[in-house]
């Protein structure tokens, strides 16, 4: 067990000290550089905090879990249309709103939408609120998986609330003192812990567990066929696995903290490279996770899902490896949860504080960006012991969330006329709603389509209907810019 502890402890060590040394790289004197780090990322630093920044504790257990569970659905569902809607969102559109983000110095997605559809500030409340619902279940998460990684890695010596609460400590640490520096230079040593220890995780698993790709494909489709195919399999038919896909899919775009991504490159030729590179790299993470996955499912069945894949190779690994593996497993918590947290941070200062007419300084924007970083790190915390909850749903759950705000903003990005400020806030209300009710309650998942579809297919009819009886078109100027950044 000490082997393994010390090599997890270790890389949390390593992970503060390059936080805090991002932060004496630059100094967080302006706004524009805790927010964003002053636009100055080189395609391959937006990359590594942009891939690192998604890939979370749903990486390693979440959808593992679902995968262990459902089988090849999930890969449809998710990882297929990852690519298919968050990263050809950032390919289509993120030099666009890079370009504007430059001209204009936008650091949030309120100003954006603000700016377009002329809103004001009961508008850019409306969206800002939304935008933090929309991550609340998302720190949770984080946080939850953190819990449970100290726990594995102690073998139950700290259990999962203070492992949890160490893990609070470490990442407000170093986002206080570095912003989006620190955030994005400790995403690029995570970035490289993770997918090493994702692919030699899943490719171990493979060859020893499943003895082969061959194998594990030919025995899953004698032994377990219902992992193969869209069945119905505990609900999994094609109506949910699309509906399901489709949120999960698109979802993670409409985030505070992967929008940012768009603006924190330093050049034209970095906005567009930095997805480019992202949309490969999802889609081969869930090739080798899923096959390793239906591996675990013929050895191993019974296991708890959200486990299933690191439970598996401390079975095949000495503790020392598999102390890396926890370590990886950490780089994809930290390097997720610090991004959210300060995102929500910016999303609460910027678009609630300075929009409501107060006046801050450099220092007290900073300093109060800090706090709530503080703040929201504790809900987070609170909310994963008090509301326990599996982590793939509950990532789906944060996922839907950012599906619902899809439609107005693929109306802004190409440049709707018709589509009015009421519109978008009567849809994005009702769209919420709906998510609600067929989200919990008896209602869920009404005829077993997701509830982030049917909150979506709501956002998009009432934002239809509203705009088509209003009359508060976007400005003439805000259709032009958007029409003049191009492609």
């Amino acid at each position: 067990m000490y082997e393994k502890l010390l090599i997890f402890v270790a890389w949390i060590v390593i992970v503060l000290v390059v936080g805090l040394w991002a932060g004496r790289v630059k100094k967080i004197t302006s706004k524009e550089e805790w927010s964003v780090a002053g636009r100055s990322f080189r395609w391959i630093t937006n990359f590594f905090t942009a891939h690192a920044t998604q890939l979370s504790a749903l990486t390693f257990m979440g959808f593992p879990g679902l995968l262990y569970s459902f089988g090849v659905p999930v890969f449809y569902a998710h990882y297929i249309f990852y690519a298919l809607g968050t990263c050809a969102f950032f390919v289509l559109f993120g030099p666009k709103i890079w370009r504007l983000g430059k001209r204009l110095g936008h650091v949030t997605p309120t100003d954006a939408l603000t700016f377009y559809y002329g809103g004001g500030r009961w508008f850019a409340y409306l969206i800002a609120a939304l935008l933090f619902l929309a991550l609340i279940p998302y720190v949770q998460l984080q946080v939850a998986g953190m819990g449970f990684t100290f726990e594995a890695a102690t073998e139950g010596l700290i259990p999962a609330w203070l492992g949890a609460l160490i893990f609070y400590i470490v990442v407000v640490i170093y986002v206080w003192y570095g912003g989006m520096r620190a955030v994005a230079y400790t995403d690029i040593v995570q970035g490289i812990m993770l997918l090493f220890g994702l692919w030699f995780g899943a490719i171990s698993i493979i060859a020893i567990v499943g003895g082969g790709v061959g194998n594990i494909f030919s025995r899953a489709v004698e032994k377990l066929p219902h992992l193969m195919t869209v069945s119905g399999y505990k609900g999994w038919d094609w109506a949910y696995t699309i509906s399901w896909a489709a949120a999960l899919g698109a979802g993670w775009g409409m985030h505070a903290h992967m929008w940012l991504r768009m603006y924190t490159p330093k050049s034209e030729k970095a906005a567009r490279m930095w997805s480019t590179y992202m949309f490969g790299q999802n889609l081969c993470n869930g090739i080798v996770l899923t096959i390793a996955m239906l591996a675990v499912a013929l050895a191993t069945p019974g296991l708890k899902p959200d486990m299933a894949f690191l439970q598996t190779i401390g079975n095949i690994w000495p503790p020392a490896i598999y102390g890396i593996m926890l370590a990886a497993v950490s780089a994809a918590i930290f390097s997720t949860i610090d991004s959210q947290l300060h995102a929500i941070g910016l999303v609460v200062t910027h678009d609630f504080v300075e929009r409501s007419g107060k006046q801050l300084t450099e220092h007290q924007f900073i300093w109060l960006n800090r706090i709530i970083v503080v703040a929201v790190t504790f809900t987070g915390y609170v909310l994963a012991f008090t509301y326990p909850t599996p982590l793939g749903f509950l990532g789906g759950y944060a996922a839907a969330l950012g599906f619902v705000m899809m439609p107005p903003v693929l109306a802004m990005c190409t440049a709707q006329k018709w589509v009015t400020k009421e519109g978008v806030a009567a849809g994005l209300i009702v769209g919420y709603i709906v998510l609600l009710i067929t989200g919990t309650g008896p209602l869920t998942n009404l005829l077993n389509i997701y509830c982030g579809m049917w909150g979506f297919i709501a956002n998009t009819v009432t934002m239809i209907v509203v705009s088509l009886f209003t009359k508060s078109k976007p400005p003439k100027e805000a259709i032009e810019a958007i029409i003049n950044a191009g492609w």
